[in-house]
């Protein structure tokens, strides 16, 4: 589980207070385990923005 990965990370890093979790899957995952803190993105305007030079 990718939430288990990112809590497991977070534990390892105590000086890091504020986060966001950015991804285009795992929605319900990342809702669960961290409410207010995950923003669901669209893998396909990700591609497009990278395709065009936009990041």
């Amino acid at each position: 589980m990718r939430s288990a990965e990112i809590k497991a990370w977070l534990q390892a890093h105590p000086e890091v207070q504020h986060f966001v979790i950015l991804d285009d899957q795992y929605a319900s995952e990342f809702r669960a385990q961290f409410s207010g803190k995950f923003v669901l993105t669209s893998g396909y305007l990700q591609n497009d923005s990278l395709a065009a030079g936009g990041i």
